[in-house]
């Protein structure tokens, strides 16, 4: 008698619990895991509440309660704990690139997180350490910059980490390739690469450059427009010459700025970059340090060998003439080359519509004419 009296009770209370038009999700939830039913007894927070963060069982019932989708994942090095509002997930991380350049032109501030566990990018505009205020984020549409679905990625703290390692066989650490070997196979793979020694405000290593200028300015204006993105770009002047590299991430490991090469750092740049050696410094306490260089003539040779590596590695032809008579010292855009002079001329005069600083400059031992663009004074410039 008293069992039936206990289902009877059981019967009409989840009777009224429908007809009061709860919601049922969160109860069921509630009796299907034991261990959450012990905490069920705190005060349930509302969406509106200023009671600051919220427990993971009240973060859980809000979001199912307004339909918010979530996702919990265990953190590792390099994940922080938290709470990230998640636009779009990608394997690919190009096609995550570009989404993420879609929400930067809706004003939004899109970051990609990298989960090593799945291999999976996920574009997030939001993170936080507060589970309510992720919820809220979501309902407010990021207080109206946002009308596109968005769900909560939750990622655990990662306390047990160290402990979980210890159970993991050691593995051998990969032997690093010696300068030599790193110069045989980056030009087995022909990949541009320079070995610049004497950079005090660069740490040994391999970079990855993507350009190279005379003007500073000009350099940081690059590195704006690099910072923001998948990269760790940087900034480093040669005193030799005053030229001014700009590169997109640094490796300890010449293997590992091939490979980067190779992938175009996993697709995430697309034109071209070369490789910079930054040797070890040598040991200063048994050998003295060479004073750098400064006589002009010895900079503008520098400069001068720069400029032929720089054009051989983004596959300008470059050449090198002493011969033409009347002609500035510098460089000229060669637009086309002619034996006949009248056929230079039709063609400069054709040049002459878009372009009033194009020229001809005549070869006197070969006898060509050389149908030039414009004419610059730097070779960087050109």
């Amino acid at each position: 008698m008293t069992r039936q009296k206990n289902y009877l009770s059981l019967a009409i209370l989840m009777l009224c619990f429908q007809l009061s038009g709860g919601e049922i999700a969160p109860a069921k939830y509630i009796a299907e895991d034991k261990a959450v039913l012990h905490h069920s007894s705190e005060v349930p927070v509302g969406i509106d509440d200023d009671s600051g963060d919220i427990p993971e069982i009240q973060f859980l019932q809000l979001a199912r309660k307004h339909k918010i989708a979530t996702r919990k994942i265990a953190g590792s090095k390099g994940l922080d704990a938290g709470y990230y509002l998640v636009a779009g997930v990608f394997g690919d991380k190009t096609n995550a690139i570009k989404f993420g350049r879609q929400l930067s032109a809706k004003d939004l501030s899109p970051t990609i997180l990298f989960n090593p566990l799945n291999k999976l990018n996920y574009v997030y505009v939001q993170y936080g350490d507060n589970g309510l205020n992720a919820i809220r984020a979501c309902l407010s549409g990021l207080s109206g910059k946002y009308n596109g679905k968005l769900w909560i990625l939750q990622v655990e703290k990662h306390e047990e980490a160290q402990i979980k390692s210890k159970k993991v066989k050691t593995v051998k650490a990969v032997k690093r390739l010696s300068l030599n070997e790193f110069k045989v196979m980056a030009r087995k793979l022909k990949i541009p690469n320079r070995v610049v020694r004497d950079l005090p405000s660069a740490k040994a290593g391999y970079y990855l450059v993507s350009g190279v200028y005379g003007e500073k300015n000009n350099a940081q204006r690059q590195l704006n427009s690099l910072q923001g993105r998948s990269f760790s770009p940087g900034l480093i002047q040669n005193p030799a010459n005053n030229m001014n590299y700009v590169y997109l991430r640094h490796f300890d490991n010449g293997d590992a700025a091939i490979k980067a090469h190779q992938n175009k750092l996993q697709g995430a740049f697309k034109d071209k970059m070369w490789i910079l050696v930054v040797p070890p410094a040598e040991n200063t306490s048994q050998k003295e340090l060479k004073p750098v260089n400064k006589n002009p003539i010895t900079i503008e040779k520098n400069k001068r060998e720069e400029i032929y590596r720089i054009a051989e590695a983004k596959d300008i032809s470059l050449r090198s003439d002493r011969g033409f008579e009347g002609a500035n010292n510098g460089y000229y855009l060669i637009s086309g080359v002619f034996g006949d002079p009248d056929n230079a001329h039709s063609h400069l005069s054709k040049i002459k519509v878009r372009n009033r600083q194009a020229g001809i400059i005549k070869h006197p031992k070969s006898q060509l004419n050389y149908v030039y663009l414009k004419e610059y004074r730097s070779g960087l410039s050109a």
